[in-house]
């Protein structure tokens, strides 16, 4: 039809509506936020939809195919107004998330395009049926208007003529493949008439032969009533509804993904690092791990607590260096490996301790505090202050050796991984009877050797490496030895003892 007077205002109308609508949104003193343009976006899509509509009224030339498509654009029309309505709440009055207004924007255009799409598959029904009925009677129609424009100037054969064609009018007006070729035949008979017209006995004569056809066709339609008509043609319509349905399905999918997987973090992202760049990093952590696979995300979760824990150990380091231990030792607890801030915890308890306490190395995230025991020219021995666990000699009930000990094998592979490289480094290898060990437990001769037994008393019960007939012997909370030993498999106290190097 081309592109008419009627499309053309159509189009006019939409874009002074959407022209109107931007402006007065965007003029307004609101927040374009995620919640504004996923309004503004279905307002956008609601004016292309009710512009196609009525370019698609506005196609037909035929009056009563304008007629079925009016409801179309009446529900084009009532969706535009539905989800002008909900933009404008959602730009300046919605208080709810994204989310709520993703799925209230998706459910409204879902509903009036299927609306619109039932419509349109009711009209397109009602127009094939009339097209049907337009068929069955156009053989009589085409019947009767070629046998009315035939004239004769005899008077009698002017008459039957006119009788003819009110036999034609009251005829079956039915269509059928059986009813083909005397159909045919019909109207064969008619043109020859129309040819000898002037030829009064073979005019006659013809006459009477397309009575007597006519007279066997209405005999045919009786008994071909309820007849199916061959194999019946084949609607493929619905596919054209299943491919818009699936279009608008997945163009409304794309539009959810968007907003979820791109608009949504994209926003989120920019709010996360404004607060990243304002040195904001406990909101900006709080803001990425919302988010946290979008990007770089991970990343920036990480550099901020990089610089969380610097300002705060550029703190303890500025307490430390004033004298301020107190305060600095709790600092340099909440930092954990961060930096040295183990070695700082050490460094103050030492510089706080008694005389023959010595903090080294931290277990359990705590400082492990040491008495000394003897100090020589180069070395030192240290005995834990307490136990530091609860642990069976050995795990399993046979003859066994401090060289094959449970306890042996986790002070030298395990605990020793309290120490820093550089405490390792530190620590002498001792030789503990056939074996050297870094960490191991007193035997009974190294506790005699000893005179002052005050340096044995704790809390608890705890082992030697010295083996008796009962088993292991240990030494009491008060610090003599139990020389009867007791069961290997049972929890005693650890109080490691282990050289260091004074060079």
């Amino acid at each position: 039809m081309g592109f008419n007077k009627n499309k053309g205002i159509s189009i006019v109308i939409a874009i002074i509506l959407f022209v109107g609508f931007s402006l007065g949104v965007f003029l307004a003193p609101i927040q374009h936020n995620l919640i504004f343009w996923l309004g503004y976006s279905f307002f956008a899509l609601a004016t292309t939809i009710v512009t196609a509509m009525f370019v698609f009224l506005f196609n037909s030339q035929d009056e009563s195919e304008m007629f079925f498509k009016l409801s179309h654009v009446k529900f084009a029309w009532a969706y535009f107004v539905a989800q002008a309505a909900l933009s404008v709440w959602e730009i300046f009055f919605f208080t709810f998330n994204y989310f709520v207004a993703l799925m209230l924007n998706c459910g409204i255009t879902a509903f009036f395009l299927i609306l619109i799409l039932l419509v349109h598959a009711g009209t397109q029904s009602i127009s094939k049926k009339e097209q049907k009925t337009a068929e069955k009677v156009l053989f009589i129609r085409t019947l009767k208007g070629k046998v009315d424009l035939i004239d004769s100037r005899n008077g009698d054969i002017q008459s039957k003529i006119k009788e003819l064609s009110e036999i034609i009018r009251f005829s079956d007006p039915m269509s059928h493949s059986q009813l083909n070729e005397l159909e045919i035949q019909i109207l064969e008979k008619v043109y020859l008439l129309e040819e000898n017209i002037g030829n009064e006995d073979e005019a006659e004569k013809i006459i009477t032969e397309i009575e007597k056809q006519l007279k066997e066709r209405s005999i045919k339609c009786k008994a071909l009533k309820g007849v199916k008509d061959g194999t019946p043609e084949t609607d493929n319509s619905g596919v054209k509804y299943v491919g818009t349905a699936f279009g608008i399905l997945t163009f409304m999918v794309v539009i959810a993904l968007t907003v979820c997987f791109v608009i949504v973090p994209s926003r989120k992202y920019d709010a996360a690092k404004a607060l990243f760049d304002l040195e904001k990093y406990p909101e900006a952590i709080v803001a990425f791990t919302e988010i946290i696979d979008f990007r770089d995300s991970k990343v920036k979760i990480e550099e901020a607590s990089i610089a969380i824990c610097q300002a705060q150990y550029d703190i303890a380091e500025k307490m430390f260096n004033e004298g301020n231990y107190s305060e600095a030792i709790n600092l340099y607890y909440s930092l954990g490996d961060f930096k040295d801030s183990k070695l700082r915890i050490e460094q103050i308890s030492n510089r706080l301790a008694d005389g023959d306490t010595l903090y080294f190395g931290t277990f359990n995230d705590n400082p492990i505090t040491w008495k000394i025991l003897k100090i020589e020219s180069d070395k030192m021995l240290l005995l834990a202050e307490k136990p530091i666990a609860q642990k069976p000699f050995t795990d399993d009930i046979k003859k066994v050796t401090w060289e094959t000990s449970y306890l042996r094998t986790w002070l030298n592979e395990e605990f020793i991984d309290s120490f820093s490289i550089e405490q390792q480094n530190q620590i002498i290898s001792t030789d503990t009877g056939d074996v050297n060990d870094k960490v191991f437990l007193l035997s009974v001769d190294e506790m005699d050797e000893l005179p002052d037994t005050v340096l044995f008393k704790t809390t608890d019960e705890w082992w030697t490496r010295t083996f008796t007939d009962n088993g292991v012997m240990y030494s009491s909370a008060t610090g003599w030895v139990v020389a009867e030993g007791d069961l290997i498999v049972r929890d005693k106290g650890v109080r490691p003892a282990v050289w260091i190097s004074l060079e």
